[in-house]
């Protein structure tokens, strides 16, 4: 389903699913999608779930973290991962790739997960370098975005910039674009 959202929301960038590469003997993949135009990148990794029904009905933050290790962090790692062998440039699979020097990361949860970027930031112990936005937050950031194609920016600009990076994107489309972009649109 991201593919789809991804494919018919960047019509003028390269979208391509996940690549699968050799590391020594062993064959790996990469994260889900790509999302490439000249030098800027967005690679998108998609978990089904980011926390599980005993955190949700019990609120336990020690939970909570247990459970984001299991899912959304698996998904941090696989496009910080990613993110490394692409700045390498030496492999071959990916080659494609090669003149992109600006990446943005963006980890797609299927369920709500309220002040994610907020909580993980306090769980890993650091402002996160990765976007997570739950699925119907992501179907109303590329809604808006898709005139324009325009996603990188919005990244960029919520990423550097202090007050916005813990916001989750509903805050955040809010706080940018008033109101009517805090509730999905369709």
């Amino acid at each position: 389903y991201v593919g789809i959202l991804l494919r018919n929301s960047f019509r003028s960038w390269t979208v391509t699913p996940e690549i699968k590469y050799r590391d020594g003997k062993n064959t790996k993949k990469t994260v889900d999608w790509f999302v490439r135009k000249a030098e800027k990148l967005i690679i998108v990794e998609v978990k089904q779930s980011s926390v599980f029904l005993e955190t949700k009905q019990t609120g336990s933050f020690d939970r909570f973290k247990v459970d984001v290790g299991k899912t959304v962090e698996k998904g941090i790692e696989q496009l910080n991962l990613t993110e490394s062998i692409l700045q390498k440039g030496t492999t071959p699979e990916l080659a494609s790739f090669n003149g992109v020097t600006r990446i943005k990361k963006v980890c797609v949860v299927a369920d709500p997960l309220y002040f994610s970027n907020l909580l993980l930031s306090e769980s890993l112990g650091e402002l996160l370098s990765t976007h997570v936005v739950n699925i119907s937050d992501f179907e109303d950031l590329l809604a808006l975005q898709e005139k324009k194609e325009g996603l990188f920016y919005l990244l960029d600009q919520k990423e550097n910039d202090p007050a916005l990076a813990p916001m989750d994107f509903k805050e955040f489309l809010i706080e940018r674009y008033g109101k009517k972009h805090g509730a999905a649109n369709h």
